[in-house]
């Protein structure tokens, strides 16, 4: 029976199968059917709540004939929920397919059908707008395409999960399983390649939601790593965002990304990059050349970063007229704002548009607190990435003594 068939048949199943749990007021009611499942296999559906790029498990139910379900008290909304198969069958699990994502409001009842193999594909019946679009979209791409991505992911997966879990495999075993993974790749990048340009050209025309505002990150974080022909296309794109969208952690992420940025080291002059102020006006590093610069990348999420304010409060007090001390938040602007008031910082106290997106390229250090210390010349003398208690006395101690 053809998959479309089979959600035809499945629709009248998943009806009468959600008839008897009532929807939670605050949550939703997710009930699926899956075809192509082995009966002899044991096969798991796992409702992971994703993160951005980070998923995780929040609920598991054991596939009986093809059916899962899943009732949620309460539902994150501002994120989004994907459905994993598992197949628990042989030594260790090994994943079937991962997908589709699914956008839930407070008391929705949604119903997904579909092949295990191709759950990305699968349909979902959903009254969520977003989930309309996001159907919308996939309903204008290769199917065929999104077909051999996931057999191909699949496939690289089974070699993934053997050499994680294949015991006392031979040296030969796991150089075979390595080629597998390296060619897999290859290929899976040639058919992403495909499917980028169709969701570019769709990019361009359909309503931005939040299934294309993820599609159109996932294109910039590649601009990022060197797919400058997709550069043009993805600020055209950004373009057409609402001012919401790009005001969010995900459309500053995408700006950023999508920014063309210059790497700088330790003996290289201070960028003209723009950060803004409290008030709003457009601020750069370079605009406080002639003293010593200490600039503070922080977020108020980071444990690190809010242990070095009180040193920074010590360090700006003790260099007054010397140096400028400038905390510079990657958070979104009402974060920053309240967190700033919250932790008392009184000095220069600026806001990267951008997120954290572009000073991690731009200083090459992998993530926040990170410190930036540059001489009355403009010139960077030190990159720091990390926090110790009197970390930053020792350092400035050993450039501009007391």
């Amino acid at each position: 029976m053809k998959v479309l068939d089979f959600c035809a048949v499945a629709s009248v199943v998943l009806t009468v199968f959600s008839c008897g749990p009532k929807v939670p007021e605050n949550g939703a009611l997710i009930t699926g059917l899956v075809a192509g499942i082995n009966p002899s296999d044991t096969v798991s559906a796992v409702l992971v709540l994703m993160d951005e790029n980070s998923g995780k498990g929040v609920m598991t139910d054991t596939l009986e004939n093809g059916k899962f379900s899943f009732r949620l008290d309460s539902v994150q909304a501002d994120k989004y929920y994907a459905i994993s198969l598992i197949n628990n069958s042989g030594a260790y699990p090994i994943p079937l397919s991962h997908g589709p994502e699914l956008y839930l409001e407070p008391g929705v009842k949604v119903s997904v059908c579909g092949d295990a193999h191709y759950m990305n594909n699968a349909e979902v019946k959903s009254p969520v707008k977003d989930q309309k679009l996001r159907a919308r979209f996939l309903g204008k791409m290769s199917l065929e395409d999104w077909k051999a991505h996931q057999d191909i992911s699949v496939h690289r997966n089974s070699a993934v999960y053997a050499l994680i879990y294949g015991g006392e495999s031979s040296a030969e075993v796991q150089d075979s399983l390595r080629r597998v993974m390296k060619d897999d790749l290859d290929s899976l990048h040639g058919i992403g390649n495909r499917l980028t340009r169709q969701i570019m050209e769709i990019l361009q025309e359909e309503e931005i939601g939040r299934y294309a505002l993820r599609q159109l990150y996932s294109i910039a974080m590649g601009v990022s790593n060197g797919e400058e022909e997709n550069r043009e296309t993805a600020w055209k794109i950004y373009g057409r965002l609402s001012n919401e969208q790009k005001a969010s952690s995900e459309g500053r992420k995408i700006a950023g990304y999508l920014e063309d940025v210059r790497r700088v080291r330790e003996g290289d002059h201070v960028t003209e990059y723009h950060y803004k102020d409290a008030s709003g006006e457009k601020r750069k590093l370079a605009d406080l050349s002639g003293k010593w610069i200490l600039a503070d990348f922080w977020s108020r999420g980071c444990a690190p970063c809010v242990q070095a304010i009180p040193e920074l409060t010590r360090i700006a007090e003790k260099y007054s007229g010397k140096l400028e001390v400038v905390s510079i938040s990657v958070d979104t602007e009402a974060v920053w704002k309240e967190a700033s008031k919250e932790h008392g910082i009184t000095w220069n106290n600026w806001n990267d548009p951008m997120g954290e997106t572009v000073f991690l390229r731009m200083f090459g250090t992998p993530g926040i607190p990170t410190f930036v210390i540059i001489n009355p010349a403009g010139t960077i003398c030190k990159i720091q990435a990390g926090y110790s208690e009197s970390l930053l006395d020792r350092l400035l101690q050993d450039l501009i003594g007391d």
